[in-house]
């Protein structure tokens, strides 16, 4: 089940103590004043911020995909996503040599399995962002919001505060595994 933009924001206006933006007013037959769209729109805007953020530093999305090297070239623009880093170029499971250039990928003619890690789509109020709940959780996303937020609205002490928590929160968020205890033996 994907994150939703929409949980993240409203999370994110508790958060940050915007009394302007009620939880009431995420319903789907509220109607916003307009001063409430500016500030909700804000929020979606910090929100993109926070995932460029996380797919940029601390969770990077990765994507494979095969495509045609027509002269030993595969352009940025034929893959399906915005590319941050290339990780491997590889043809049936075995690595190829690449170089990176500004607008694509230089290596060996013919089919080739590109991996790489890339900035996902922006996403609006009603939009999913690109992680799926897990290890990434919604509050984790709105912690980022709120202090994206308070930063912007000039409160730096909350924006340091807010945004310690959400480091705690992605450091909690990597560390994540399912550990199993050893089951008890008496003697």
């Amino acid at each position: 089940m994907n994150i939703t933009m929409k949980e993240c924001v409203k999370l994110a206006a508790a958060l940050a103590g915007i009394d302007e933006l009620p939880p009431e007013s995420f319903d789907e037959c509220a109607s916003l004043s307009e001063q409430q769209q500016k500030l909700t729109e804000l929020l979606v805007t910090c929100g993109n911020l926070v995932v460029s953020e996380l797919a940029t530093e601390f969770l990077p999305l990765h994507k494979k995909q095969t495509l045609a090297a027509e002269q030993g070239f595969i352009p940025f623009s034929a893959l399906a996503e915005r590319v941050i880093d290339v990780i491997s170029v590889s043809r049936r499971g075995k690595k190829q040599n690449f170089t990176l250039r500004t607008d694509g990928i230089n290596t060996d003619a013919g089919d080739a399995d590109v991996e790489y890690t890339y900035l996902p789509q922006r996403a609006g109020l009603d939009g999913s962002l690109a992680y799926s709940a897990g290890r990434l959780t919604s509050r984790t996303v709105a912690l980022g919001i709120a202090a994206e937020y308070c930063l912007i609205s000039g409160n730096y002490s909350e924006a340091l505060r807010l945004d310690k928590r959400y480091k705690d929160s992605l450091l909690a968020a990597s560390r994540r595994k399912n550990y199993a205890l050893p089951a008890r033996r008496w003697a």
